[in-house]
């Protein structure tokens, strides 16, 4: 359910073995892959498992492949993030220091296991490895969940588009914005 195409060989490689074998990538259907400059590559869908070199992996709904590697790793470590539901947007902002998850969940878990409320959307810190909201926990996120993520780098706006029609953020927590089924988040503002 998940491979690279390599344009200067013309072949196909698949992510999770060294070898083309039956033993590769993941158990069900990928939505989204984001990529980051250290040779990682972001996957997000509806998958619970995968294989690599080293044998089988537990998921909930999003793993990290090293093409330097040929290993699948949980989004924080040794734990990973765990969520309620399906990955179906990733992207990573210009820094390459947050990866934004949407999906059709309502809660994660970082690394720590400290569990979160996040509906629908949540911001993953590569480097501290720490969860946080889109917006403030709780009050927060999509009623419904965002199946595609475009990022404005020149200014610094994350667009979601799905099947939501109101959004909240921290300056609306107890009031919701009326969005059908598109809007922009202010990554510098975090609403």
């Amino acid at each position: 359910r998940v491979a690279s195409w390599k344009p200067s060989t013309g072949l196909w490689n698949p992510l999770g073995s060294a070898y083309r074998n039956a033993n590769n990538g993941l158990n069900n259907s990928v939505y989204t892959l984001s990529t980051a400059p250290n040779n990682q590559i972001f996957v997000g869908g509806t998958f619970t498992g995968g294989n690599d070199i080293s044998g089988s992996i537990t998921s909930n709904y999003g793993l990290i492949w090293n093409s330097s590697s040929y290993k699948w790793s949980k989004f924080g470590g040794y734990s990973g993030i765990r969520n309620d539901g399906s990955v179906n947007a990733l992207t990573i902002d210009s820094s390459y220091t947050k990866l934004f998850i949407g999906g059709n969940f309502s809660r994660m878990s970082d690394n720590c296991g400290n569990s979160y409320t996040v509906n629908d959307g949540a911001i993953w810190n590569i480097n501290s490895q720490t969860l946080s909201a889109m917006g403030s926990f709780n009050l927060n996120g999509l009623n419904f969940y965002p199946n595609v993520f475009a990022m404005d780098t020149d200014n610094n706006v994350l667009y979601m588009g799905g099947n939501f029609t109101t959004a909240y953020d921290v300056s609306n927590s107890s009031s919701s914005i009326f969005a059908m089924y598109v809007i922009g988040y202010d990554i510098a503002n975090n609403k």
